[in-house]
């Protein structure tokens, strides 16, 4: 069931917009909830992803430190 109805979320992301209700449903069932805490770092430039993230609630602020060594936020 958990897998069923990731599916329509998965379905809601343009990404995914194309793709058949068979593989959204193969891809819902590898879903994995993660929680982060105000602050944590969820990946850091150059890491490897070993999947992808979407937000469920909540905000992502996305920066990088710049050359001289201030945080810059992209918007």
């Amino acid at each position: 069931m958990y897998g069923k109805s990731l599916s329509g979320v998965l379905a809601s992301i343009p990404l995914f917009q194309g793709a058949d209700a068979d593989t959204l449903d193969s891809m819902a069932w590898q879903v994995q909830g993660k929680s982060f805490k105000k602050g944590e770092c969820v990946i850091e430039k150059g890491c490897i992803a070993h999947g992808f993230y979407y937000i469920e609630r909540g905000q992502v602020k996305l920066s990088f430190i710049s050359e001289q060594g201030n945080e810059k936020v992209v918007e």
